[in-house]
């Protein structure tokens, strides 16, 4: 026993006494014996280890309080300042830092390979969203150095991605110059047949850019949090077929007129069949282009690289299939004048140079169409790119700064959209690139970006004679990893059946409503899932492992003890208006069969336990909720405990509340609870309360057995005399 009057000191063991501001926590290298206190209820158990209670600060008082520690004091001196731009702007910390002798060799690799990769990725999601080959390269470049200056993860490759492109394209054949004109007239809204692709799809990066630093600025850029990964896997692998799909008109060379004010509702099989009905139209010379780069990618990447990787395992070296795909393609199609003679679709001329900076058309920018399809852009851009950047990090044990992540990408998007680019984001297939070539940190950023400068001012009219149905072939064979994830599904089968139908449905939703549709599907049917789950919780009849304090769930143990006329029951989770009618119904099915086994002595329902006990049945029962699950109970749960108390009173059985937080305690003072419910009715833990309920029993004369008790040692506990009992499971 620790006397009441003790003092936890820092001093020797000789002082006597403490001063205040020595009576602080002890620190110790063991823990006490668990029965080195005695059983108390929990006005006893705040008593004697001086409960400090809420803190008592107006809301005034908060607001003031976080807007000085984020705006004032940074600002407050020269030191602040500068440790607050170091945050914000991480190179200037990790630069200095940087081992040259370690980490250069393998930074200069990864971004090199990097960046040759960079070259035919970017001219094929610049094809896939609708804008010059051109500002595919700068969306490579850009972004890239922007996040190498303000982002904390070490190995993601911001960039063009293929889900990010397809949604610009389809905003841009929205509002695409020289389309009809009910094309122009989008919701409402009419736009200048001036703007350009280009301008729409830099708009887009700057609304994009504003959405997220206004979500990280606001603190709500947890709503990413709602995009789990069964959402992001059936979106994302949806989208993949999606983006498929729409590259059959490039890989074939089809000619068909595209459908004017076509919906998004089954738009993936309306494309494939004009694609089928077109089939007269096909550019044999475009098809033979298409699965030859089909074959080839698909050989060397999937075949020649695990050969490879098998015969020596410190191979390491990428081989750039796409580039060699875009070379032979080049070359042919120069030579052969492909275009001219057999009318295959070339890239065409790719500007030199890097336009000067300028903002997009103020028209585009408030646009409240546009916004709604960067709103979209900007939840997946967030979504994907947090989950990549922490998976590396954990991957290379490092830490990612959340916040940082999402100040990075908007301030990429608002830098990048100065120039002609569309919005990016970290993908998958790019990080991992890096991460096989031997990239250690950001400063491969530098060597990529290197070379996709030269070849913007000096190399880009090279590109010209590149075959569409190339680039067509190279994102078809990037996306074909999507497929991968249909594995998942057979481990989220055996895991939850929920988290598979998660999946199912947005992956339909996706394919069948189009991307924005499909994603608002998937974010909507996993709320109405978390709904469902938290109004039908689990319950638990809780009861006593021999020789410990533990109480566990009845149903999971063979070996367990119950006590006569006490019940521990546990509802797993938070009390909220949508579950209350269960938790009535659970306690109602426990009090009937409570009485239903004191008339009949036995029940179908009732199942036989061990009981150490042997103590006889009494006139009072009691009930104990375990309100350790409780997390958080609304004003209607609070008006719900009260009456179960008072019912249950009325109906001979004492309610008693084990292991209620201190939270939850606080909102049953402000609630005026504690005005119909004693507070002699809380327990800090179940043991406490089971002692109590049993003392309570001996105290009406009913003292046959051991007494649950903590001065009776477990050994002599288990040994007691048992006779077996009926209880409710």
């Amino acid at each position: 026993m620790i006397p009441s009057d003790d003092k936890i000191c820092l001093g020797s063991p000789s002082d006597e006494e403490c001063s205040p501001s020595e009576q602080l926590p002890q620190h110790l290298n063991s823990l006490p014996s668990l029965s080195s206190r005695n059983p108390m209820n929990q006005d006893e158990f705040d008593k004697r280890f001086d409960y400090l209670g809420p803190p008592h600060e107006d809301n005034l008082e908060i607001v003031k309080r976080k807007l000085h520690k984020r705006f004032i004091r940074p600002c407050s001196s020269p030191n602040a300042f500068f440790k607050t731009l170091i945050g914000f702007i991480p190179i200037l910390s990790w630069l200095p830092k940087y081992k040259w002798r370690k980490d250069i060799v393998p930074d200069c690799i990864g971004g090199f390979t990097n960046g040759i990769l960079n070259v035919p990725q970017s001219i094929a999601y610049a094809s896939l969203a609708n804008v010059p080959s051109q500002v595919g390269l700068l969306t490579s470049l850009f972004p890239s150095i922007s996040y190498m200056m303000f982002g904390t993860s070490r190995h993601c490759s911001i960039g063009p991605f293929a889900i990010v492109a397809f949604i610009v394209g389809q905003a841009i054949e929205k509002f695409q110059p020289g389309a009809d004109d009910a094309l122009m007239q989008y919701n409402g809204t009419i736009l200048d047949y001036s703007y350009t692709s280009t301008q729409i799809a830099s708009a887009m990066c700057l609304q994009v850019g504003v959405i997220q630093l206004i979500a990280v600025l606001s603190g709500i850029q947890f709503v990413t949090a709602y995009l789990s990964d069964e959402i992001v896997a059936g979106f994302t692998t949806a989208a993949s077929l999606q983006v498929m799909a729409t590259q059959f008109r490039d890989l074939t060379g089809a000619k068909f007129e595209k459908r004017v004010k076509q919906d998004e509702f089954m738009k993936i099989f309306i494309t494939l069949w004009d694609v089928v009905r077109s089939i007269s139209t096909w550019n044999i010379c475009s098809v033979i282009l298409s699965l030859s780069t089909i074959a080839f990618l698909v050989l060397g990447k999937y075949v020649l690289d695990r050969r490879l990787r098998g015969l020596c395992r410190s191979f390491r070296i990428i081989i750039p299939y796409e580039l060699i795909a875009a070379i032979v393609g080049i070359l042919i199609s120069y030579n052969l004048d492909l275009n001219r003679r057999y009318g295959t679709k070339i890239v065409g001329d790719v500007p030199t140079g890097i336009p000067l900076p300028s903002l997009p058309p103020k028209e585009l920018i408030l646009n409240w169409d546009l916004f709604q399809q960067s709103l979209t852009v900007s939840i997946i851009v967030m979504a994907v790119h947090l989950s990549l950047a922490k998976m590396f990090s954990k991957q290379f044990k490092y830490q990612v700064d959340t916040k940082q992540e999402f100040y990075a990408l908007g301030a990429g998007s608002l830098l990048s959209s100065l120039f002609p680019v569309f919005p990016n984001s970290c993908s998958l297939t790019r990080t991992m690139l890096n991460v096989n070539a031997g990239s250690r940190t950001q400063m491969s950023t530098v060597f990529s970006s290197s070379i996709l400068l030269v070849l913007i001012l000096y190399g880009s009219r090279w590109l010209g004679p590149l075959p569409r149905s190339i680039v067509a072939a190279t994102i078809f064979v990037a996306l074909l990893s999507a497929f991968s994830k249909f594995r998942q599904l057979i481990d989220l089968w055996r895991v939850s059946k929920i988290d598979f139908l998660i999946w199912i449905v947005a992956f339909v939703a996706t394919l069948v409503g189009g991307v924005l549709n499909g994603l608002m599907a998937a974010i909507g049917f996993a709320l109405f899932t978390t709904v469902v789950r938290s109004q039908m919780p689990a319950s638990h009849i809780l009861a006593n492992i021999p020789g410990s304090m533990d109480f566990r769930d009845s149903q999971r143990f063979k070996e367990i003890c119950f006590i006569n006329d006490i019940c521990v029951i546990r509802f797993d989770s938070p009390l909220l208006f949508m579950n209350l009618e269960r938790f009535q119904k659970i306690i109602e099915r426990v009090v009937t069969s409570w009485d239903y086994k004191g008339k009949t002595g036995s029940d179908e329902c009732l199942v036989k336990r061990k009981s150490m006990y042997g103590l006889p049945n009494s006139s009072t029962r009691y009930l104990i909720i375990d309100c350790s699950a409780f997390s958080y109970v609304d004003r209607m749960g609070v008006n719900c405990l009260k009456d179960v108390h008072l019912d249950m009173v009325q109906n001979g059985v004492t309610v008693w509340f084990a292991g209620a937080r201190a939270n939850l305690r606080e909102l049953f003072d402000v609630c005026g609870f504690y005005n119909d419910v004693p507070k002699s009715s809380f327990y800090p833990t179940i043991y406490d309360a089971v002692y109590f309920a049993q003392q309570a029993k001996n105290s009406e004369g009913l003292n046959h057995g051991r007494c649950f008790s903590l001065n009776v040692g477990y050994t002599n506990l288990a040994s007691s005399s048992s006779s077996s009992m009926e209880h409710i499971v």
